[in-house]
């Protein structure tokens, strides 16, 4: 979560325009439940995808292969000490570790990655990913976030940094063979989402991915907020459920998209991309807290 302090706000409110009130008020426990979605939830949302036209494919998470693939890289997500973590966290944060090792390990699947591949990690001040990719499957990485300026430039030379939103690191970027998202992508305002498929439209190889891992689905277009905070003006008229979630890291903006946000604003302006959203259809058991449902990859034609 590189950008949770920096993403940008929305919009300046105008003098004397009233900041619409959260439509509900969460604790992070009851948020965690929330995303943690039931297949009936999942199926129903896969459903309305598939109406509108879109590619969705169930895919069950090969246990064995994961077991396998975790004891080589398990030290890629290291193990938090739960001492230092508040305690609502600290009873979720094996189900968190799975999670994150699951995305990096569908992510490395699905792009095939092997040396002399280009990869560039968006939203990754705070991840790991990138060294993963770099020195476990030979890659040539570039990490992007704004966050990157206060950190040190990295020793390995096939690494990059490149301290910017996305909108503006374009042209310090090569052609790439993955571009890659965990869990930032919803963090993102509109802007720097859209950003994102124009830059995976112009940088990516031919067949080349971009890969949102967890890509974030709901019923209603939902936006969730840190409840101490103003509550976020979308500045459209899209239906938006306003969430306010108690101590949430104090993020301004996540994004939950309906299946016709997603493909009014992500899909049909980028001609160039196919999109096909992979339904894992066994998380819980990867593990009972783990919250991934659904993966969005976008191949450049």
């Amino acid at each position: 979560m590189g950008l949770r302090a920096l993403i940008p706000g929305l919009s300046s409110r105008r003098r004397g325009h009233r900041a619409p009130a959260h439509d509900l008020t969460l604790s992070r426990e009851e948020w965690y439940a929330r995303i943690n979605a039931s297949p009936t939830e999942t199926d129903k949302i896969a459903a309305e995808l598939r109406a509108l036209g879109l590619t969705v494919e169930s895919r069950s998470v090969d246990l064995g292969e994961f077991e396998g693939w975790c004891q080589r890289h398990d030290h890629v997500v290291p193990k938090p000490d739960p001492v230092t973590l508040p305690p609502d966290i600290a009873r979720l944060s094996g189900g968190l570790r799975r999670e994150k090792l699951l995305e990096y390990f569908l992510s490395t699947k699905l792009a095939a990655l092997g040396p002399g591949r280009r990869v560039a990690d968006l939203g990754s001040a705070e991840s790991s990913f990138l060294d993963l990719v770099v020195k476990d499957y030979g890659c040539e990485g570039w990490a992007v976030d704004p966050a990157l300026a206060a950190l040190p430039k990295p020793s390995d030379p096939r690494l990059h940094h490149v301290p910017h939103l996305v909108s503006a690191a374009r042209t310090q970027l090569p052609t790439l063979d993955l571009i890659a998202l965990h869990c930032s992508f919803e963090m993102f305002t509109p802007r720097e989402m859209t950003a994102v498929l124009d830059l995976a439209e112009s940088s990516l190889s031919p067949e080349g991915l971009l890969v949102v891992s967890p890509l974030y689905l709901a019923d209603t277009r939902t936006v969730y907020s840190d409840a101490a905070l103003p509550v976020p003006e979308p500045n459209d008229t899209v239906p938006t459920l306003r969430v306010g979630v108690k101590d949430y890291w104090s993020l301004p903006w996540s994004e939950w998209h309906s299946a016709g946000t997603l493909f009014d604003r992500l899909v049909r302006p980028h001609p160039q991309l196919s999109l096909t959203i992979h339904e894992i259809d066994n998380a819980h058991s990867v593990h009972p807290g783990c919250f991934l449902r659904y993966v969005g990859v976008w191949r450049r034609k």
